[in-house]
């Protein structure tokens, strides 16, 4: 805090500690302008020229990103600097001999951008193993179970009759239940075996039998009971032409222990007996045939749902489009693009920032993990594109009439306009993201004229851990910030009222206000997972250009 309060000391009297007063008189700065680049310049050519002009009593040295750059007679400077992938903070520093000083920061965003409507390629890949598909299993047999079989068996109409002799019956279904469902899945090359057992099931019906001609039909109640049913079978998982996820059954087929019955029929027709017995059995099949598919379906979808997601205040839609889709004996892998939009977008032709890294290894490797997801950078840098070319980051901060002491007194709100989207970066070397954003315009508004009465040009570096947020997004934890900037004149109306520390003061809230803003943001941005489930102790590792989260997998205890 003290180096940047000196910084805007020096900005505003121009005054160096260090001047010995029996030397010289000279107390005012150098005058520094800057031509080249603009503030908030967005190139992907790999160097920038900066240009400008000083004016003193005495001799100025110039350095430009920390080198000393030779000054014309009159006054005019150039220099080219090298840049590097991301915002490249350029500060000018013009010196005279008595120790004055003026600087200039300003920034450029430097990289690869794609166009802002192409998709971000390999943006999330998922790993399912054995583990994943454990839980997936258990959400299976919940969902079984709440499907209501007995709706299907007990329709009022007989599931199985015999009208061709003297013996005839009429076998109904009014009731069935058991005690709880249980499913193994088992990955394969091309989808998943699947094994269903109903456990304990209980069948309560009426027979409207007879067994002599002459004689009139009566009817008896019955009960069926095993050990279970289980029914079996192949789920074949594709993606069809327009990438969506198609999943087909095959080979279903039923089986069952100790199936009994007990009637009050005095004598118990075997023919019916193994009829009924199979036509039960075939019910339940075309049932799973028919359920089974779309469940499944609908809990892999759980990767690749669009979602609706209010970011900096504006709504957006980030769509996810599956692109490779592969099971096989040690587990399945799932690749997504996925395209960030929102209304009014426009901005820079240059598209979203990109760092160009391919999909790691590991990322569609087995896994002892029960769930493992990667994550590319650019999908955040694609989001902050969309939000800065919508302009949803041109927001403002009321400050309320005694709040951060005197401040609240002279200024009602600052507004903020980023000339260049935030980017994000992600870090193997300390498991952190890191996010970027150059040449914020911030006004300073008076309280009670509405006035612009200081304007100061920030850019911002915030770094932070990686954590699970509450949401199941991806949370910021224990961010650090470091801001520069610039006091400007241009556009302000009036003269600055604010003094030195009170501006400290204004850019220090205006730091945490920021760190909040980016931090919640990115929480906004949930992550795919199986549908009904959360991630549980989730590791964070972080890539360059990817981030991993591996964890246990469990039951969402909201999910229906």
């Amino acid at each position: 805090m003290m180096s940047r309060l000196l910084a805007i000391l020096l900005l505003f009297t121009g005054c160096d500690k260090d001047i010995d007063p029996n030397q010289s008189n000279d107390v005012d700065a150098p005058e520094l302008q800057i031509a080249t680049p603009n503030r908030g310049t967005i190139q992907t050519e790999t160097s920038t020229t900066v240009t400008g002009s000083v004016s003193d009593e005495s001799v100025v040295t110039v350095t430009i990103a920390g080198k000393t750059v030779e000054v014309g007679e009159d006054g005019r400077f150039t220099a080219k600097v090298d840049l590097v992938p991301g915002v490249n903070v350029l500060q000018t520093i013009a010196r005279d001999e008595h120790g004055n000083e003026s600087q200039d920061s300003r920034s450029v965003l430097f990289g690869t951008f794609a166009a802002p409507g192409d998709p971000v390629s390999e943006a999330m890949a998922i790993r399912l193993n054995q583990a994943t598909l454990d839980v997936m299993g258990e959400r299976i047999a919940g969902i079984v179970a709440g499907m209501d079989i007995e709706a299907t068996l007990a329709t009022g109409e007989p599931l199985t009759s015999d009208d061709s002799g003297c013996t005839k019956y009429d076998v109904f279904v009014d009731q069935f239940t058991a005690s709880h469902y249980e499913t193994t899945l088992e990955s394969r090359n091309g989808g998943i075996d699947f094994e269903l057992t109903i456990h304990n099931p209980n069948v309560v019906g009426r027979v409207h039998w007879k067994t002599l001609c002459i004689l009139p039909r009566v009817w008896s109640d019955y009960t069926i009971v095993a050990d279970w049913i289980k029914v079996r079978g192949k789920l074949d998982i594709s993606l069809d032409a327009n990438d969506e996820i198609v999943v087909d059954i095959r080979e279903a087929e039923t089986e069952s222990q100790n199936f009994d019955f007990d009637s009050g029929i005095i004598l118990d027709f075997a023919d019916w007996i193994l009829d009924f017995e199979e036509q039960l059995m075939d019910s339940i099949k075309e049932t799973m045939e028919e359920d089974m598919p779309p469940t499944a379906q609908e809990l892999i979808r759980g990767f690749t749902e669009a979602q609706t997601l209010t970011v900096f205040g504006s709504e957006m839609t980030l769509a996810v489009s599956p692109t490779v889709l592969e099971f096989d004996a040690t587990g399945g892998t799932i690749v997504l693009d996925t395209s960030m939009s929102a209304m009014n977008t426009q901005g820079s032709s240059l598209g979203y920032f990109k760092s160009p890294m391919p999909l790691p290894a590991a990322a569609i490797a087995p896994t002892s993990f029960a769930t493992q997801m990667t994550f590319a950078d650019d999908m955040l840098n694609q989001v902050f594109h969309v939000a800065w070319s919508s302009g949803a980051l041109n927001t403002s901060f009321p400050i309320e009439n005694g709040d951060t002491g005197s401040l609240g007194g002279l200024v009602s709100e600052f507004r903020i306009n980023p000339m260049a989207p935030p980017i994000a970066l992600l870090d193997n070397e300390n498991g952190t993201m890191s996010i970027a954003a150059g040449d914020l315009i911030i006004d300073v508004i008076e309280r009670g004229t509405g006035d612009v009465i200081t304007r100061v040009a920030v850019s911002l570096s915030l770094d932070a851990q990686l954590a699970l947020g509450p949401n199941g997004g991806i949370a910021l934890s224990d961010p650090t910030s470091q801001l520069t900037f610039d006091v400007l004149t241009e556009g302000v109306e009036g003269s600055n009222i604010l003094s030195a520390p009170q501006i400290e003061q204004f850019m220090n809230a205006i730091g945490g206000q920021l760190d909040g803003v980016i931090t919640s943001a990115i929480g906004e941005i949930s992550m795919p997972t199986l549908a009904g489930t959360i991630i549980e102790q989730p590791n964070f590792d972080a890539s360059v250009g990817y981030l991993q989260i591996r964890g246990a997998l469990g039951i969402d205890p909201t999910a229906q």
